[in-house]
């Protein structure tokens, strides 16, 4: 009886050994987290955090999913088959707009004028010299702006009708200006910065603050909120990850380079000098910006309703460590 006794008083001190320390088991092993990255500058704080060791000392174990079309990547994440990810800001109101459904942003990305991430660029030694020389021609675009064409040129005095539009990839656009498949293209860095190299003549620099509103928010990056309510201490150690990613950013850019350089495939040095976006962390967003942006994108029709951007941004008391 006593052995019996004794065994259920082990049985049950193991058990409330393994009721104490799981959860904290749990909440110390590593996590894999899947992002959603794009060809553009705007993935750059996952490739910092990563090359960094900023994922590794808050338990992260990233995989990189590349979409060549930010549309697919934000119907990825509502599908579940990424974690979190960086999306253009209209595609993120846009989708508010039509299906109810938000990203929870925790950083936003800012294009500014005095720092442009965009440029309209033309082939060498081309005789256009302003945008109204470009009308009933060919202009190529990357599709991460398909929805906000319309309001570049109609911040520009034109309308779409007024100009041929094709849309590719942002990587394939030099090639298209140079091979006279489009007259003129807007792109996006790094490769606003690669056709300053080959020497291709800017038509228009920083086009989205110039046409739209300054700053532009760019981009931003986020989860959904079954995500953050069911990994809430994953989303806090995505935080602090990104956060030192960002600070990185400040004091080391031609570091940052050097790294975007290696996840997107370019050659050392080919992106030397490449523009960065302003990167806002969740205290430091601009709200008011990000409301007026959506106000100006209804106006111009791309959003059929107004948007409440409150409900956008996570609560910054659930990512408190």
């Amino acid at each position: 009886m006593n052995k019996l006794l004794n065994l259920i008083i082990v049985i049950l001190a193991l058990a409330l050994v393994a009721v104490i320390l799981l959860p904290q088991w749990q909440e110390s092993r590593p996590v894999k987290v899947r992002f959603g990255c794009d060809s553009t500058v705007t993935a750059t704080v996952f490739f910092v955090a990563q090359e960094r060791d900023f994922f590794k000392d808050n338990r992260i174990i990233p995989e990189f999913v590349f979409f060549a079309d930010p549309r697919q990547a934000l119907d990825a994440l509502f599908q579940g088959e990424i974690d979190c990810g960086v999306f253009p800001w209209h595609l993120i109101l846009k989708r508010i707009a039509e299906q109810q459904e938000t990203v929870k942003v925790f950083i936003s990305e800012d294009f500014r004028s005095s720092l442009p991430i965009d440029a309209i660029i033309m082939k060498a030694q081309s005789r256009i010299s302003k945008l109204l020389d470009l009308r009933r021609k060919k202009i190529g675009y990357p599709n991460q702006v398909r929805e906000i064409m319309p309001v570049i040129l109609e911040g520009a005095g034109f309308s779409p009708k007024d100009f041929n539009l094709l849309e590719m990839s942002n990587r394939e656009l030099i090639g298209a200006v140079n091979q006279g498949s489009v007259d003129a293209a807007l792109v996006l860095e790094p490769e606003r910065y690669r056709a300053l190299q080959a020497n291709m003549p800017i038509l228009v620099d920083a086009a989205l603050a110039k046409y739209i509103i300054s700053p532009y928010p760019g981009a931003a990056i986020g989860y959904t909120r079954p995500y953050l309510m069911k990994n809430r201490r994953t989303c806090v150690r995505l935080k602090l990850a990104c956060d030192a990613a960002i600070g990185f950013f400040d004091q080391k850019p031609e570091e940052v380079r050097k790294i975007l350089e290696k996840y997107l495939g370019y050659q050392t040095d080919e992106l030397s000098d490449c523009r960065l976006p302003d990167m806002q962390k969740l205290v430091e967003i601009n709200k008011d910006m990000i409301k007026t942006f959506a106000d100006r994108l209804k106006t111009s029709g791309v959003l059929s309703t107004d948007i409440d951007v409150k409900s956008i941004f996570v609560e910054p008391v659930l990512l408190k460590p």
